[in-house]
């Protein structure tokens, strides 16, 4: 990607704008403008077609008004692709330079949320402490003490996620953009989330794409949110072992199987974690009478069966008798 923002500020140099628009025939307009197209179609596809768009807009038939309009708006588009990519870049060089042996044993996750939204934040960390998480909710919209500022501080250098909570109310926030601009500064592991169609995330969270949540499915969406944090590296380890905890907190059927449905996603377990899994399924009836987890178990036991303890496996077998896990 250095090498991509090198050549797309070297073209930016090159750039000239009025020539684009009054003389698009030009062999130097021309030129600038098939090498910067293929540049771009080497790189995002996405970026290559509005690229494209625009450019269609310079044909000499069409009018010099249009022509200018387009010739600008290319100008623009460059440097707005040029800070992304400088923007992206950056996080990469931040995930890297991570230390690699800063183990973790819990997961911390911060929420930022306008005040006005007190009440859907509320509902996401009730979910999230269901799975495990350690969840600080951040406020909004009080001119904070000195003391109160310094919590906020103090929970946002320990937390490994945050996780804004994007609404009109929250881009309206100035001390909801000093959090965001705090995690993105010290390189947590950011995962927005829009509701109900909201806003897409602007300034230091323009870079990420927002996981997008129906307030009336929250239990079902803030799955997303785990699933998002087993993706990091270093929490994977963490969230797995949450998760197999949270097997006995199973109460219904449809609980049971959210829960073994994101087990089952894991490629790699220890011993001790597959015993517990076995355990936990012996004793709840919610999870070895529930059929999609039957399922789950069954294919993880088809697929680890080094670390198959027989004995459970036989305890679990005779759970149902017109069943067979394994």
């Amino acid at each position: 990607m250095k090498d991509l923002i090198k050549e797309l500020e070297k073209y930016l140099k090159l750039l000239n704008v009025k020539q684009l628009y009054t003389d698009p025939g030009h062999k130097d307009a021309k030129n600038w403008l098939a090498e910067v197209n293929a540049l771009l179609k080497t790189s995002r596809r996405y970026s290559y077609k509005k690229f494209t768009s625009l450019s269609q807009h310079l044909y000499p038939s069409i009018p010099i008004e249009t022509r200018k309009h387009a010739a600008e708006q290319i100008d623009v588009y460059i440097r707005q692709i040029i800070a992304q990519y400088k923007r992206e870049y950056l996080i990469q060089e931040r995930s890297q330079v991570k230390n690699k042996d800063d183990k973790i044993d819990e997961i911390r996750v911060f929420i930022s949320y306008s005040s006005l939204n007190k009440k859907g934040a509320g509902e996401i960390k009730r979910w999230l402490s269901k799975f495990g998480f350690n969840v600080f909710l951040a406020h909004d919209d009080i001119r904070p003490s000195l003391e109160w500022q310094k919590v906020i501080i103090d929970n946002l250098k320990a937390c490994h996620v945050f996780i804004p909570i994007i609404t009109p109310e929250f881009n309206e926030s100035k001390w909801t953009d000093q959090e965001s601009g705090m995690a993105f500064i010290t390189s947590k592991l950011i995962i927005p989330v829009s509701v109900d169609n909201g806003p897409n995330p602007h300034g230091f969270l323009s870079v990420y794409q927002a996981l997008k949540f129906k307030s009336k499915e929250l239990e079902k969406e803030c799955i997303k949110i785990v699933k998002a944090i087993k993706n990091e590296q270093r929490c994977a380890p963490i969230v797995l072992d949450l998760l197999i905890k949270s097997l006995k907190k199973a109460r219904s059927y449809a609980s049971s199987e959210w829960r073994t449905s994101l087990i089952s996603e894991f490629d790699s377990f220890t011993k001790k974690q597959f015993d517990l899994i076995l355990e936990t399924a012996i004793s709840n009836n919610q999870i070895h009478f529930a059929d999609r987890s039957r399922k789950d178990l069954q294919n993880l036991i088809k697929q680890h069966p080094k670390l198959v303890n027989s004995a459970l496996l036989k305890q679990l077998n005779n759970t149902d008798e017109n069943f067979k896990f394994g």
